[in-house]
């Protein structure tokens, strides 16, 4: 996913506003425009489901780790095409929407299995 892959490049994410901020040495900085068009302020939420919609074919599930409830509508469509879907989020943080459904996997009940432990000889 294009815009995946961008948002994991950034370096910095203002909390709150969900504004996403280039990195230090990015040619737009300071321009308040991305160069692929897009301004400082965006509704990532869209854009994710927009590109799962995009490459829906190809995919067999779908893994959505967010708790947002402004996926449902994802949900709705992507079983419509007759796909799976799972969100992945922790239960503090996930709408009851989703958090009470058979396609939801809570992060907080496989924590041991994906938690990174460090390694106290380091």
């Amino acid at each position: 996913m294009k815009l995946l892959t961008q948002f994991l490049n950034l370096s910095q994410i203002r909390s709150g506003a969900a504004e996403f901020l280039p990195p230090p040495t990015h040619p737009s900085i300071g321009t308040g425009i991305w160069p692929t068009g897009y301004r400082n302020r965006c509704n990532f939420d869209v854009e994710i489901h927009d590109e799962i919609m995009e490459d829906i074919q190809d995919l067999d599930i779908v893994y959505i780790v967010s708790g947002d409830s402004d996926f449902i509508r994802t949900k709705e469509k992507v079983l419509k095409r007759q796909k799976h879907i799972k969100f992945i989020a922790y239960e503090n943080n996930c709408a009851w929407e989703i958090r009470t459904a058979s396609w939801f996997i809570s992060l907080d009940s496989i924590r041991a299995e994906v938690e990174r432990v460090k390694n106290p000889q380091n």
